[in-house]
This record gives C-alpha cells, sequence and structure tokens, in this order.
C-alpha cells in the first residue's frame, strides 16, 4: 500500500510540474508564436481579395464621374463656342449664307440606318480601363449631332466609340468601309453628321454655315479641302496666326441645329 501511494504521488507531482511550465510557456510543448491555422489562413485570403477588389472599383468609379458632385453649366464643345463668339466678330447665318464662298464637298459615307444606341458595350468601365466610360464625356457627345474632324487615330476612336457608331471593343472595330473617320491623316477636314445629310457648306471669314437636312436616322461622313475651308482666315481676324474656325449647322430653312469649334492650325501647316 505503501508503495502505491507513493508511485500515485510522485505522478501526480510530474504532472502538477508539467501543468505550471506549459502555463508559463517553458516546457517543450510551448512555442513563442503559433502558426496560423487553416481557418485563419482563409481569412487572410479573403481579406486580401476584398482589399484587390475594393481598389478596382475604386478604380473603375474613378473614370466614371468626377471626385466631387460638381455642376458644370457649358460642356466643353459649348464653352470653346462661347469664347469664340465672345473673341470674333460673327455675322447672322444668313448674311453668311448671301455674302459667303460656297465650299466643295464630297460625300465618303452615307449610312441610312445607323441610330444611336440606349448604352453601348464600349462604355463600361472594365473596357480600354474606363477609356470610353466617363459620363461627363459621353453627356457631351450625345448633346451634339454635328463633329468636325482634321485627322488622327485617337480622335477618330473617340467619336466612332463615344458616339456608339462602333460597339464592339475588338482591336479591328472602328476599321471597315461602311464606317466614317477611316482615313486619319491630317490632310483634309470632315464633318461627321448624326441623323442628317449635307446640303451645302459656306464660308465667311472665319464662320462656316453648314446646311443640313434632317433625317430620322443614319450618319454622314463629308470630306473637305483643307485649303477651301481656311482660305486666308489663318492670317486675318487678330487671332495671331491659328486657324480656329466657327462651323454653324443649320437647317435648310436656316434654323440651328448645333454648333462647334475647330483648331485647324495643324491641318494647315500639314
Amino acid at each position: 500500500m505503501r508503495l502505491w501511494w507513493r508511485s500515485e504521488r510522485q505522478r501526480g507531482m510530474a504532472m502538477a510540474v508539467v501543468l505550471m511550465a506549459s502555463l508559463t510557456g517553458c516546457g517543450p510543448t510551448s512555442s513563442a508564436v503559433d502558426p496560423p491555422g487553416p481557418a485563419a489562413d482563409a481569412l487572410q485570403a479573403e481579406n486580401a481579395r476584398l482589399k484587390q477588389q475594393v481598389a478596382e472599383l475604386q478604380k473603375r468609379l474613378s473614370v466614371l464621374e468626377p471626385d466631387s458632385p460638381v455642376t458644370r453649366p457649358l460642356s466643353e464643345i459649348d464653352r470653346e463656342v462661347e469664347i469664340f463668339t465672345a473673341t470674333h466678330p460673327t455675322a447672322p447665318v444668313d448674311q453668311v449664307l448671301r455674302r459667303g464662298a460656297q465650299l466643295p464637298f464630297e460625300a465618303v459615307v452615307t449610312n441610312t440606318q445607323w441610330r444611336r444606341p440606349g448604352y453601348s458595350g464600349v462604355w463600361h468601365s472594365t473596357y480600354f480601363g474606363g477609356k470610353y466610360s466617363g459620363v461627363e464625356e459621353l453627356v457631351e457627345l450625345a448633346a451634339h449631332r454635328a463633329f468636325v474632324y482634321a485627322g488622327g487615330l485617337a480622335a477618330s476612336q473617340q467619336l466612332l466609340y463615344g458616339l456608339g457608331i462602333v460597339t464592339t471593343p475588338e482591336s479591328d472595330a472602328t476599321r471597315g468601309k461602311n464606317l466614317p473617320l477611316q482615313d486619319t491623316r491630317g490632310d483634309h477636314i470632315s464633318l461627321l453628321i448624326l441623323y442628317g445629310q449635307v446640303q451645302s457648306v459656306t464660308r465667311l471669314d472665319k464662320q462656316v454655315v453648314v446646311k443640313v437636312k434632317p433625317t430620322e436616322a443614319g450618319f454622314q461622313e463629308v470630306r473637305l479641302n483643307t485649303v477651301d475651308v481656311l482660305g486666308k482666315t489663318g492670317t486675318s481676324g487678330g487671332d495671331s496666326g491659328t486657324s480656329t474656325l466657327l462651323f454653324e449647322f443649320v437647317t435648310p430653312e436656316g434654323d440651328p441645329l448645333d454648333a462647334c469649334t475647330a483648331d485647324l492650325t495643324e491641318s494647315k501647316q500639314g
């Protein structure tokens, strides 16, 4: 009986020593830092995924809208027209049509079926890094139906994608004989008209009046000779040698349809 009691007593003391050592962190079964278990690894992976998703969404949001809710009374196109009319003498449209010189033009592409889409896939913020997703730019383009194009691949793509003429993101989507703005060289000037066809082009000094017959659908590219359009306006009018012109688009009766300015300095130099 005594031997059994001593054995039980010694075993109890040994267990107590092991327990104390584990509580103080000094025993052979303890470690300074326990390795993460499967649950901790999964949580870290999920946190990393969420951080990446937030960063991507923030980037997409930044290309869609301004950082703060601001209101701009004029688009860039309208602002340029306002600046031009405030700094240059202009004549009424009927006077330009009566006194101006008619310019020859060539209808390069005429489409009678196209309609502007309500939404285009290339406007999505995941395409082209959101290059064509900006709400402000899309609203500005949608507010106008006539544009002046003086060359350049980037300018051509901006119009074709931004206006909804091209709605697919393939690399060659903007190329085709049935599409406008295929010649991106700067040796000519093109007018891109939506929902209308050009009847005449008349220039007087720095004003160009374009008569457009409205249509229910379609678009048209009309090409003009750079020399015909610029004439002597690049060196007159107190404009320090620049070649900025005001283009006014009107109905056959002379009622206003649209207006924009075009800086054709580089076209003149080319």
